[in-house]
């Protein structure tokens, strides 16, 4: 298996390490979030099983996103469950929080009508259709961006916006299953690309931004402002796209 092949099987398979029911799913389902659609989906595409050396990518991607998008919380002194004040029934009691203004969105009438092994089912089924397989084989890089691209649209009506918005923790629900699963699969990514297991990340800015956008006038400068600033910043990015692309397509 050459490292493309390892690189982009790694991404796919962090995107289904956790799907986006967990919220709905958790404390109340017996087989909890990994019993349904991510089983389901680990048995189509790796049936033989995850490699021990993906499966560790995956893991220490998991911690590294989860580290950068919230608190940690304690467990029980064996290591068991986590503490009863620390666990949240969002089909009960949903609540949301703006990532920016810190502002509390409560879903008033809950989400307990809806069925845990439903909800599973309409999402294992979602991401299935997403699975591409050209001639019969699975090509892990278009599947990758299907996964990124499509998973996030709602796949049943009943859900509505739910989907686009359902926490990837709901003890600090300020961010979404998806942002998770992003920066999961790119970390993962980085780790399977790396013989050396040390990734970087690269940190670009210039600016001074604030400044320059305050200086409009009108709405239309504030538009041209704002899309310079966002044509300065792809055309830094445009080398790295395209290296990368040659590399891992």
């Amino acid at each position: 298996m050459t490292i493309n092949d390892i690189f982009w099987r790694t991404k796919v398979a962090a995107w289904v390490h956790d799907l986006a029911e967990k919220a709905l799913v958790l404390l109340r389902d017996p087989a909890g979030h990994e019993g349904g659609t991510v089983a389901r989906l680990k048995e189509q595409l790796f049936p033989a099983g995850l490699p021990t050396e993906v499966q560790k990518f995956i893991e220490k991607a998991d911690h590294w996103a989860a580290a950068a998008d919230r608190p940690q919380f304690p467990r029980e002194k064996d290591g068991g469950r986590f503490q009863p004040w620390a666990q949240v029934r969002f089909a009960e009691t949903p609540e949301l929080v703006h990532p920016l203004s810190g502002e509390r969105i409560t879903i008033k009438q809950g989400f307990t009508d809806l069925d845990p092994a439903h909800l599973k089912a309409v999402s294992a089924d979602h991401f299935e259709s997403l699975i591409v397989k050209p001639n019969g084989d699975i090509d892990w890089r278009a599947t990758a961006l299907a996964f990124w691209r499509f998973g996030p649209e709602r796949p049943a009506r009943d859900l509505n916006l739910l989907w686009y918005l359902l926490p990837a923790d709901t003890r600090v629900p300020d961010h979404t299953i998806w942002a998770h699963l992003d920066l999961t699969s790119a970390l993962a990514g980085a780790f399977a690309a790396d013989p050396s297991l040390t990734p970087a990340l690269l940190a670009m800015s210039f600016g001074p931004v604030q400044d320059f956008i305050a200086q409009a006038r009108s709405t239309s400068d504030l538009w041209a402002g704002s899309h310079l600033l966002s044509r300065l910043a792809w055309v830094g990015m445009r080398v790295i796209v395209r290296h990368e692309h040659t590399r891992y397509s």
